[in-house]
């Protein structure tokens, strides 16, 4: 996934659906691995909606070496991407979207698609021309 996302320097990486951040983390040892300091200069965005969860990523980026200058982490639900992104600002985006089972818990497939939806708006405000998205689905009709 974080290939195909064809990540180069500079750019910013976000993670809507982060988790424990491990796709993000993924990104920065890929893209900075074996650069020069000068060219490790890609910076990841993590957002989830555990507090816990976001709080683990953190502390997972820092055991890496890797500051909030490099990655960050937000406590918040995709769907406010906006507001914790700046418009046209995003090179990458690499997800592992929710796919609706949790804790035991099955949510419809109604409420998913909502959320799909809603996401993938607020994602066409953030992505720079020409920007990417890279998702792993398990109901991709819902897409």
């Amino acid at each position: 996934m974080v290939r195909c996302a064809a990540i180069q320097p500079g750019n910013l990486v976000v993670d809507p659906f982060c988790g424990s951040g491990t796709l993000l983390l993924e990104a920065l040892e890929v893209y900075t691995h074996n650069q020069q300091p000068a060219q490790k200069n890609i910076r990841c965005i993590g957002m989830d909606v555990s507090r816990k969860t976001t709080k683990g990523a953190q502390q997972n980026a820092l055991a890496e070496n890797y500051g909030d200058d490099v990655c960050s982490f937000v406590c918040s639900d995709a769907r406010s991407l906006k507001q914790h992104v700046q418009e046209d600002s995003v090179d990458a985006m690499i997800s592992n979207m929710p796919w609706g089972i949790m804790t035991g818990q099955k949510q419809d497939s109604n409420s998913l698609q909502t959320m799909y939806e809603v996401f993938l708006r607020n994602a066409w405000h953030v992505l720079k021309d020409k920007g990417r998205i890279v998702m792993l689905v398990l109901r991709g009709l819902l897409m």
